[in-house]
């Protein structure tokens, strides 16, 4: 899990059980005591099966046994709930652990509650509210090397990058994507909604010295563009995790790490990736010492 964006939980889909269950037992939320389990993860409305990780907190850590819980949701504008199901998964890195998943696509701009329940009583519980359906809109700011992503009705976003896919001149053979990520200090609130600045001209400076190091023998002062695309997640408004960059496994388990759980450690959050193609005009490119590409030609 190393590495990951905070906002994916990175499960073998293949391993997972295949049936799911359901029940409508009204199980009161007590106050729970003791600190026994730790949950990692988040809900997606784009998503049709949500997946949550378990472990049990004891003196040693042994993803390999059998949690003696079961995971639950509970929809707190409807009432629904629902029983998830476990799964033993093997992470990149060795690693493994308890992976619960539950075949569902939760609503948009709703509140849930996700339960670890012992013997019918609650243990552990996070809440959350999944973030409200919403379109970004990318707009270019005439004569500068700026775009500016805007997501109206977004309660945070987090994360933005762009994977440009490039290539050095002479190399249309060999074409790379390469990610690059948005300053925190570009990423800003604004009316009804927050916006990131994509700063075309920081990032040729980027590109061009990637291309430059992947070409050693040869000096490169340009790059061609076959194409840009922005990647960022909306999320909750809440949306405040440990490690807001990646996944650290032994954080998780750290007495004191900030977490949403009560009675329990770790982190439960809500939101989805959102993807568009930005579209530079050939004058902001070369103002940006970069050049339109022809990727479809170098197949």
């Amino acid at each position: 899990m190393a590495g990951a964006p905070v906002w994916r939980v990175c499960v073998a889909v293949a391993a997972l059980a295949a049936s799911a269950g359901c029940d409508t037992t009204d199980v009161s939320a007590t106050e729970p005591t003791g600190r026994l389990f730790t949950l990692w993860g988040q809900l997606d409305p784009t998503a049709t099966r949500q997946a949550i990780r378990v472990d049990a907190i004891t003196s040693t850590i042994d993803a390999s046994r059998e949690i003696d819980a079961e995971l639950w949701s509970r929809a707190l504008d409807t009432g629904v709930e629902r029983l998830w199901r476990d799964s033993l998964v093997l992470f990149p890195g060795g690693t493994s652990g308890h992976v619960f998943v539950a075949d569902f696509e939760p609503g948009y701009d709703s509140r849930y509650e996700i339960q670890v329940r012992q013997r019918g009583a609650v243990v552990a519980y996070a809440r959350t509210t999944t973030p409200p359906r919403v379109e970004p809109l990318v707009r270019a700011l005439d004569a500068t090397p700026f775009l500016d992503l805007t997501v109206l009705g977004a309660p945070r976003l987090v994360v933005p990058a762009v994977e440009y896919t490039v290539y050095a001149p002479g190399h249309r053979d060999d074409v790379t994507v390469q990610r690059i990520e948005v300053l925190p200090s570009l990423i800003r609130s604004v009316d009804a909604g927050w916006a990131a600045r994509l700063d075309l001209a920081g990032h040729a400076e980027t590109l061009i010295k990637r291309l430059d190091e992947r070409h050693p023998d040869e000096i490169v002062t340009t790059a061609f563009v076959c194409r840009s695309f922005v990647r960022a997640a909306v999320v909750d408004a809440g949306w405040a995790p440990p490690f807001p960059q990646a996944f650290s496994e032994p954080l998780l388990y750290r007495p004191g790490t900030v977490s949403n759980v009560r009675g329990g450690y770790g982190y439960l959050g809500a939101g989805y990736a959102i993807d568009r193609d930005v579209v530079f005009s050939p004058s902001q490119l070369r103002r940006a010492r970069l050049q339109p590409g022809d990727c479809a030609s170098s197949a």
